[in-house]
């Protein structure tokens, strides 16, 4: 905003303090609907809700993400410890196509980095800066010496399966 132009209620409205402040309010919109449904338990909630956001430790995110919504999704989770994986569940279609080509061209994995970007278009610094992280804080992927694997939450949060012989690979 131009500054000679601008007024303190523009200002206010169109500040980043703002906008994380919309955009928590979002997040805190969507894990209140998985609680009623049953997909977060609804006892995280108290905890949720009081889910902060410092602006300037997004901005310390961002330098390494290069994007604004992984940074804010990353320092509210931080805000919350353990509850901070149902932050932005589900809300991503990325990390859900990230997640499904794992599941269904390499039977969930293990599959290579390079392997994995060549497969979804996604640059190998993306997926392993961007997506990578906040998918293992979710409990969604396990990255192992032989590559990344879905977790059995991944297949439940997607509605897949999970085939018998995934299931000894995590007991």
């Amino acid at each position: 905003m131009i500054e000679r132009y601008s007024n303190p209620q523009m200002k206010k409205i169109w500040s980043e303090e703002n906008k994380f402040e919309e955009w928590l309010k979002v997040e805190i919109a969507a894990c209140e609907a998985w609680a009623e449904i049953g997909a977060i338990p609804s006892e995280a909630l108290t905890k949720l809700r009081k889910a902060t956001c410092n602006p300037e430790r997004v901005a310390e995110i961002l330098k390494v993400t290069h994007h604004d919504m992984t940074a804010f999704i990353r320092t509210v989770a931080e805000s919350l410890g353990d509850e901070g994986r149902f932050i932005h569940l589900g809300l991503t279609s990325s990390d859900r196509s990230l997640l499904s080509v794992i599941i269904e061209k390499f039977g969930g994995g293990p599959t290579g980095l390079n392997t994995l970007a060549a497969a979804t278009g996604e640059e190998e610094a993306t997926i392993e800066e961007v997506s990578e992280p906040f998918l293992i804080q979710l409990g969604l992927l396990e990255r192992t010496s032989r590559g990344r694997m879905a977790t059995p939450r991944a297949y439940e949060h997607l509605g897949f399966e999970l085939p018998a012989d995934r299931q000894e690979k995590f007991l």
